[in-house]
């Protein structure tokens, strides 16, 4: 029995190949568990893909046909079958000579069925494995009538019942029209059944109404007479087994817990025990929820590890049914309250155990169960084991944060309540913990997929024409193109389910020239609703504790710490500059700040924005930093008009959902199966050709292959890029897909040139401002302003009580004035000058250690706090303008003349020891 996946038919035809076989034994085993007859077997582990017949035609598949949702293939095929004998005469259904000839030809036939008549029947191998979203995707569902034909049986099977109501409601939402079950329970089933000699304990399927009862369009699918159900039959119930002292839920009115009591006679006899009232408070357990933060390893294979030892708060979701305490559920109302409390609760065995967690505020009850005649219950415990008899509870991970988090069995990209995971199973056991109580404003936070409500190509039609819009309003409305390329990465960063380096955006600029709009552009990709994040309201502050920051920099994708500024308490002010130049760190390496205690801070998942009247000063932070200044203006006349317009109707917001589902559905590539090839495809290929892409732009610009003093410029510009190159590639996919031509597109230039371009021009300007800005620049401009402030001089290297070498000017320089007619020096001595013996180039040889305290000391803002002086000498090796090209080392001991010198009793050489710097190369940095 040959299984076709829908997928296969709709892209191969006839020529559609067999995703699994199915036997059907003649003498089926017996199961030993259930002791029934294994009427079907398959290979171990079979994945049973929804089948639709191999001859199906296209025209069925995107129609307006009805489609009918049935349990088994034999089943399937006898619909099918029956529409064809009620269709066509006998001779044209003849036997064929080959099976492609029968094939061809049944594709033929039912090609040519009426409209009205085609009825498209999808089969699953059981009335659990029907729910295959993803499958359907194939088959355009919107206005078609759908109908579920599972067995008659489904009126006393409570299992059977809860699958086809399920189907229908997903049916129903789908096509956005009725669905309708195939009433094989119906009563008049069940008197045909007995005259056409059928066992009356027997469940009547398709294929036994059909070949024993009746026809199907005549009898079955009648809209007037036949077994067309809107309702099913009220739902089975398994009554479970009770005993005297037992609690329940009544079924009909939830909010009433009885307990069985025993009875007795008047005689004194023992009576049939009954049920009696104990409470108008029920308690429906609706999720049990385990809220952490995920691993590593969980994050890059998508399995949840139960292994794992990480701090996690178990929380149940509950809802309160409430009756008056002496009110009747026939003619008052029942209220209802959503409630999450610790796991704990449901372990409780007395009243005070609930106290208890009242009292620590672990707990939060509504003011109607605590004031209610009836709370607390009178045996707690056993009200409790009736709550969870009567609940149907979901197992949920609730994560700590947002962004890629694992599935079980992939990835899922969470911002706020929007889940964009493989299939919708995922989806729904997949949800953030972040409350509003963790997170402040934590319902602003969303992308929108649209994914669930169309078929792939619609929504690859979709994904084209929006990707298309956005890049025309993005880049037409920034004044700077490299503006809009950063931004536009930094929007896209998150989407990449490899995080790699944190990226970091440093905006400044004078107040109302556009730092915070800018970054209201970026996160307008997260808007839950339009006007989620403005100007006015981003997530963050600079302003905000450390200990928030960090937290949060672990629960968001993307973070904003807006409006550094100067602070009048030159400490507090320090101190805060300070922080946040932790954080940018903390953000770039993806590493937490350790620090004593139970609660440790989590490491950075978010990138990061931050906006600042002024520019960061240490260099370590600027390098890895992208720093915009909009002093000049950030948008283009009208071009603030078209970009709102755009966050409105959410448009960035899809981007970044289309972004993120493009990961799921395996998009960017073939033959990538499980969530580990992608994570490792994001990393080796995404980052490698952005890679790739930048060093070759940088090598064009700066005409030269050697990229060494720019490699941190270039993996910063690679990881920017990266994910603008996974949203190409899938856009490259969808357009082929949808019939577009790749050749001249507009929308791929912008992808594949105009933003890597962009991106790699910026950089690499920052590189070259970053090659005169080494510690070891630094430190020598540091010496130089101790020289021109005269808190320090340079002796002369053969007699330290003259000045040195060189007319007024040079000696000025140099740390000396005139006192009277006298040269006197000034500060303290860092270093000693004079001219070199050998090539007679004039040098400055300062102090290691002496000239760099002194000159961290008086200008920390060039030297930050943390240097030291071994490091920052180091960084001068290969600067040319500064060291001789001479010495080999940036440290030496080199032997200086003092020809020039006015005292002829000097030694005329000195061997002196320290860095060795020409001094027109240190007087250039001084001017």
């Amino acid at each position: 029995m040959p299984w076709h996946s829908i997928a296969s038919v709709a892209e191969d035809g006839i020529a559609a190949r067999r995703a699994l076989s199915q036997l059907r034994p003649s003498t089926p085993d017996i199961d030993e568990r259930t002791g029934k007859a294994r009427k079907y077997l398959s290979l171990p582990g079979a994945d049973f893909k929804l089948d639709i017949h191999p001859s199906t035609p296209a025209s069925w598949l995107t129609g307006g046909d009805d489609i009918l949702l049935i349990e088994g293939l034999l089943k399937g095929d006898s619909v099918l079958s029956a529409q064809l004998l009620e269709t066509y005469d006998a001779d044209k259904l003849a036997v064929r000579e080959t099976p492609e000839q029968a094939r061809q030809d049944l594709h033929d036939l039912m090609e040519g069925m009426p409209a009205r008549v085609r009825v498209l029947v999808v089969s699953a191998a059981s009335v659990t494995m029907w729910e295959r979203p993803d499958e359907l995707r194939e088959i355009g569902m919107k206005g078609r009538r759908a109908f579920v034909a599972f067995d008659g049986d489904l009126s006393v099977n409570p299992m059977v019942w809860k699958q086809a109501n399920r189907a229908m409601t997903f049916l129903s939402r789908r096509t956005g029209t009725g669905t309708y079950a195939i009433a094989l329970w119906d009563t008049a089933v069940e008197v045909a059944k007995i005259v056409a000699g059928i066992d009356s304990d027997a469940k009547v399927g398709m294929d036994e109404y059909l070949t024993r009862i009746g026809s199907f369009y005549g009898d079955l699918m009648d809209p007037e007479r036949g077994l067309i159900a809107s309702a099913l039959p009220p739902e089975p119930q398994a009554e479970p087994d009770h005993k005297v002292g037992d609690w329940r839920v009544r079924k009909d009115c939830p909010a009433i817990v009885e307990e069985l009591i025993a009875s007795v006679l008047p005689d004194g006899s023992k009576g049939q025990p009954r049920w009696e009232v104990r409470s108008h408070i029920g308690l429906e357990i609706l999720e049990v929820r385990s809220t952490r933060l995920p691993v590593e390893e969980e994050r890059r294979t998508g399995r949840v590890l139960d292994t794992v030892d990480a701090p996690s708060i178990e929380e149940i979701v509950a809802r309160f049914h409430v009756l008056p305490h002496d009110g009747d559920a026939e003619f008052d109302e029942v209220q209802t309250f959503d409630v999450r409390m610790p796991a704990s609760a449901m372990a409780a065995s007395r009243d005070g155990d609930w106290a208890s967690l009242l009292r620590a505020g672990a707990m939060k009850l509504p003011a109607a169960v605590l004031t209610h005649a009836h709370y607390p219950p009178r045996d707690m415990k056993a009200w409790l084991a009736a709550s969870k008899a009567s609940s149907q509870v979901d197992v949920t991970n609730g994560w700590a944060t947002m962004g890629w988090l694992p599935t079980g069995s992939g990835g899922a990209f969470v911002v706020g309540s929007t889940v964009i995971a493989a299939t919708e199973a995922e989806e729904k056991s997949t949800v953030s913990g972040l409350t509003p109580a963790v997170l402040p404003r934590a319902s602003a936070w969303g992308v929108e997929d649209h994914y669930r409500e169309m078929t792939h190509r619609e929504w690859e039609t979709a994904f084209v024409a929006d990707l298309r819009k956005a890049l025309d309003i993005w880049f037409g409305a920034f004044a700077s193109p490299e503006v809009a390329a950063i931004a536009w990465g930094m929007m896209l960063r998150p989407t990449m389910p490899a995080r790699g380096a944190g990226s970091v955006l440093y905006v400044t600029g004078g107040a109302g020239k556009g730092k915070s709009y800018l970054a209201s552009c970026i996160m307008s990709g997260y808007n839950a609703y339009a006007g989620a994040w403005t100007h006015h309201a981003l997530p963050g502050t600079a302003a905000d504790t450390v200990a928030s920051t960090e937290v949060a920099l672990s629960q968001t994708p993307i973070w904003v710490m807006d409006d550094l500024a100067p602070n009048s308490d030159a400490g507090r002010g320090s101190t805060r500059t300070s922080s946040v130049e932790d954080m940018i760190r903390g953000v770039f390496n993806g590493t937490p700040r350790r620090r004593m205690g139970d609660a440790p801070v989590p490491p950075a998942v978010a990138h990061l924005i931050v906006t600042a009247e002024n520019a960061p000063t240490v260099e370590s932070i600027r390098q890895r930093t992208w720093e915009v200044n909009v002093g000049s203006g950030l948008l283009v006349e009208g071009g603030r008009e078209r970009f709102e317009e755009a966050v409105a109707d959410g448009l960035f917001a899809r981007i970044v959902g289309y972004a993120a589902r493009s990961w799921v559905n395996g998009s960017h590539t073939e033959g990538t199966p499980t969530w580990t090839d992608r994570v490792r495809f994001a990393e080796d290929e995404c980052y490698g050709e952005a890679a790739a892409y930048v060093e070759d732009i940088a090598s064009r610009l700066l005409g030269t292959a050697d990229l060494s003093r720019q490699a941190r410029q270039v993996e910063k510009a690679s990881a920017l890029y990266g994910p603008v190159w996974a949203l190409m590639t899938a856009y490259s996919r969808a357009l082929e897909h949808t019939g577009g031509n790749l050749s001249g597109d507009a929308t791929l230039k912008v992808l594949d040139d105009t933003i890597p371009e962009a991106l790699t021009a910026h950089a690499m300007a920052a590189a070259a401002l970053h090659a005169k800005n080494t510690p070891g620049r630094l430190a020598l401009r540091a010496v130089a302003n101790l020289l021109e402030a005269g808190m320090a001089h340079l002796t002369n290297a053969v007699n330290p009580g003259l000045p040195p070498v060189g007319g007024p000017a040079e000696r000025i320089a140099a740390g000396w004035q005139m006192d009277g007619e006298t040269w006197k020096p000034r500060g303290i001595a860092v270093g000693a000058m004079g001219a070199h013996r050998d090539s007679g180039q004039v040098l400055a040889v300062l102090s290691t250690t002496t000239a760099f305290t002194k000159a961290a000391k008086e200008f920390p803002a060039l030297i930050p706090s943390g240097s030291t002086a071994a490091a920052a000498w180091a960084s001068l090796d290969g600067e040319k303008d500064l060291i001789p090209d001479w010495t080999s080392a940036v440290v030496d001991r080199v032997r200086l003349s003092a020809s020039e010198i006015e005292d002829d009793k000097a030694t005329d050489v000195a061997r002196v020891r320290g860095v060795v710097i020409l001094w027109d190369g240190l007087r250039d940095l001084l001017s």
